[in-house]
């Protein structure tokens, strides 16, 4: 089956390339325009799920945090497997100052996707944000397990902030 025959909600193909767009607007701190190519891939197919990790993350960067849960709400109802979205709303309850929620949605991402170096990441993201040292290095570790290339976004992400000259944080983030 390929990418247009995908599901009847819609054609993934330009979903998938709306959500592509999303990402790299994302990265280069354009969110408006993230925002808006994030809603055109959800439009394009609501079934595609990671358009609207993306939506919530890019309204939580704006401040936007009632939008951002009914956002994550959403996309719990069509998918709760779906282990980031969990980390999403982690971070939208971490926002506001909701952090036992927070660590609850962090711990369901863990076991939804145990393998998944983006649900570790944004839960050592959290650690850090929270102070806490040990739980953020064991976190932080465990993705780059899974995922290498992020200690490009480890040695800049200002959650880490508190732990850049610290020797663990340097040679986890350390270009091997």
């Amino acid at each position: 089956m390929d990418a247009c025959q995908e599901g009847k909600s819609g054609d993934r193909l330009h979903a998938e390339m709306h959500f592509e767009r999303g990402r790299q607007l994302f990265n280069v701190r354009k969110y408006e325009e993230a925002l808006a190519a994030f809603e055109e891939a959800i439009a394009a197919d609501e079934a595609f799920i990671r358009p609207y990790a993306g939506k919530a993350n890019a309204l939580t960067v704006l401040a936007r945090f009632d939008e951002a849960l009914q956002v994550c709400d959403d996309a719990i109802g069509r998918d709760p497997s779906y282990a980031v979205i969990y980390t999403m709303r982690g971070a939208v309850f971490r926002n506001l100052g909701r952090r036992d929620d927070a660590n609850a949605d962090y711990e369901l991402a863990t076991k939804l996707g145990p393998d998944d170096a983006l649900v570790h990441f944004n839960y050592a993201c959290f650690w850090a944000h929270m102070g806490r040292r040990d739980d953020c290095e064991r976190e932080l570790r465990r993705a780059l397990e899974l995922d290498p290339g992020l200690n490009s976004a480890a040695a800049i992400d200002a959650d880490f902030d508190r732990y850049r000259e610290e020797p663990w944080f340097e040679e986890l983030v350390a270009f091997k």
